[in-house]
């Protein structure tokens, strides 16, 4: 039974690959979607604003980012499906204010006066705010009823 299918070693060595062939293929589709967001792009980050939360609650917030519960996947954009299904993005920096904030949905307002209606990505219905801490703190866009940005300080 030397070259037999059977050998311990030559079965885990299988298993071993092929859970290296499975948890590659899975990791992939986990990895944040654009985190370093390109300087090339030629949008800004960190923009102030002020959040009204479903009970009423407002708060100055310094926006670091979009993502899901569990990272950051972008600085400078959200992205959403327009009523076509078709993958929309809004740059956050052309972004005047998020209003009528449901569980998968959101009326987008730009600075230009446009307002579009998108539904919500997985991967963008969190959004990352700076803490006094340094750190970052998240808040699911469905917790918000409205965000409004604030005008830069010069």
């Amino acid at each position: 039974m030397k070259g037999s299918l059977l050998n311990p070693r030559r079965s885990i060595a299988v298993l071993l690959l092929g859970t290296t062939f499975i948890l590659n293929a899975v990791g992939g589709t986990l990895k944040p979607l654009d985190v370093t967001d390109s300087p090339s792009s030629g949008h800004s980050a960190g923009l102030t604003a002020t959040i009204t939360l479903l009970n009423g609650t407002t708060r100055t917030i310094k926006l670091d980012g979009v993502g899901c519960s569990v990272s950051i996947c972008s600085r400078v954009f959200i992205t959403g499906k327009d009523q076509r299904n078709s993958d929309t993005r809004i740059w956050l920096d052309t972004l005047s204010a998020i209003k009528e904030i449901t569980g998968n949905r959101a009326l987008f307002v730009l600075s230009d006066g446009t307002a579009q209606q998108l539904s919500l990505l997985p991967d963008f219905r969190v959004i990352y705010v700076a803490n006094q801490n340094g750190g970052t703190a998240r808040i699911d866009l469905s917790k918000i009823k409205s965000l409004d940005v604030l005008p830069p300080t010069r």
